[in-house]
């Protein structure tokens, strides 16, 4: 039966040693620098030349130095995704050729601001617009904007975007909280896999 098992698979673990190995893991940076990489390119493509991809908090201080089109993405909110999460042990072959069963990756959920800020508004309302096309055109993250940590994971993990998602806190709220004027955002949430590097 399926308690059985269970109960037998439970057994096998703690029979066999467990193996702690915290993995370097820089997915952030890299979920940035990804993100950097597909707006240049997909933004040049429609002309939309010389753009600039920031990550600072949007307040006064730093859109008063702006000098050209910026699309920033502020990285405002990181929390466990409950949606899709395995919870499936993985079988692996370790480098010295022995068995092991790999714990499930915790799944994080990445949230954005994204605004744009041009010297015109009508400007400002095309880079946006923009910005929200590419960001739908691409569920799932291009490998070929990834740099090659971020690779191997989206091979096993492939890490998805979802564009102009609903948030229950006042944006109003927000913008206070980060020191900035207030202005048209969306809100960009990237689910990505964080390994735990924990085996038996």
């Amino acid at each position: 039966s399926f308690s059985h098992l269970s109960s037998y698979e439970g057994y096998c673990r703690k029979a066999m040693p467990l193996v702690v190995s915290v993995p370097l893991n820089t997915m952030l940076a890299d979920l940035d620098e990804t993100l950097r990489s597909l707006l240049k390119r997909e933004l040049g493509r429609h002309g939309f030349d010389g753009v600039e991809i920031a990550f600072d908090a949007p307040a006064r201080e730093w859109s008063g130095q702006l000098s050209s089109p910026t699309v920033n993405l502020f990285l405002y909110d990181l929390r466990e995704s409950h949606e899709g999460r395995p919870n499936e042990w993985r079988s692996d072959v370790g480098s010295n050729g022995h068995a092991r069963e790999i714990r499930p990756p915790m799944l994080m959920e990445c949230s954005y601001a994204v605004t744009a800020w041009t010297q015109a508004v009508e400007d400002e309302h095309r880079l946006l617009s923009q910005v929200l096309a590419v960001l739908f055109a691409f569920p799932a993250l291009p490998p070929d904007s990834m740099p090659g940590r971020l690779q191997g994971l989206a091979e096993r993990y492939p890490i998805s975007g979802r564009i102009a998602q609903p948030k229950a806190d006042g944006k109003a709220d927000f913008w206070n909280a980060v020191g900035g004027q207030y202005k048209a955002s969306l809100d960009y949430v990237v689910t990505i896999a964080c390994e735990s590097g924990t085996a038996f």
